[in-house]
């Protein structure tokens, strides 16, 4: 064996061990399941903080190598097409995955309160809303200056239905619907 002393083990030999990669061992150690010290560029992993990442990778081995998330139980929903279109648009919207979005929305206070978006979430929408008002005001400006005649074809309605569409989006996150 290479490593300096008979406690300590290299990234390498760790990862042959644990049967995974040096990244995983790596990862590990920033999780702080291995006990490890670095040296200049490598890192001694303690022989005795193995069992350690064993019992986490064998919690995890099958599922992708997700870390758990303190989450055990499972609600399995029904829905429309309609539905379901309805909730990943959501989601999509919001930046969240459809399982986020409904474990988010489920969590509301009873009172009807709103979702915690987040921040970049709310940036985002701010950011769609003020996309929706320069829309109109360039319309309005060409409608002033050249007159409605030079808008083309369903323009004027895919701006309605756009502006109609934000609002409502708008009033559902402030639970008016």
């Amino acid at each position: 064996m290479s490593s300096a002393s008979d406690a300590t083990l290299s990234t390498q030999e760790a990862a042959e061990r644990l049967r995974v990669d040096a990244r995983m061992v790596r990862e590990l150690i920033r999780q702080e399941v291995l006990k490890a010290e670095k040296i200049g560029r490598d890192w001694r992993i303690r022989r005795d903080s193995l069992p350690a990442a064993e019992a986490r990778l064998k919690r995890t081995r099958g599922k992708g190598g997700r870390t758990p998330t303190g989450r055990s139980k499972q609600v399995c929903v029904k829905m429309t097409e309609e539905e379901f279109l309805r909730v990943k648009d959501t989601a999509d919207y919001l930046g969240l995955t459809e399982a986020a979005w409904m474990r988010q929305a489920a969590l509301l206070p009873p009172s009807g309160g709103n979702a915690t978006l987040t921040r970049a979430a709310e940036r985002e929408i701010w950011k769609q809303i003020a996309g929706v008002g320069r829309n109109v005001n360039q319309i309005a400006h060409r409608v002033n200056r050249d007159g409605a005649q030079q808008l083309r074809p369903g323009e004027l309605e895919r701006l309605r239905e756009e502006v109609h569409g934000a609002m409502a989006f708008v009033r559902q996150l402030a639970g008016k619907e």
